[in-house]
């Protein structure tokens, strides 16, 4: 894994073993503070889902908000439910 160091004045990525900014010539220090920064391994634990998914998502969260949109006595002012009438 490669490490990089960001320089505090221009927040290039630097090599670990740098001791000036490659874009700006700053001095790059080593402070307590410093949060080193590797390279992806390229596996993620995210995994997207399915098309067919994503419709169910949507489709129930549309049925749930036409669902609460239908049991509202009231609405404050100025909101107007989509599929309502309004007089």
């Amino acid at each position: 894994m490669e490490v990089m160091l960001i320089c505090s004045n221009c927040h290039k990525e630097n090599q670990e073993d740098s001791k000036f900014c490659q874009e700006c010539g700053c001095a790059l220090e080593v402070q307590s503070n410093i949060v080193k920064i590797g390279k992806p391994t390229g596996v993620s634990k995210f995994t997207p889902l399915s098309r067919e998914e994503r419709f169910r998502r949507a489709k129930l969260a549309a049925l749930k908000a036409l669902k609460n949109a239908e049991t509202a006595e009231s609405a404050p002012a100025g909101v107007v439910f989509v599929g309502k009438k309004i007089l």
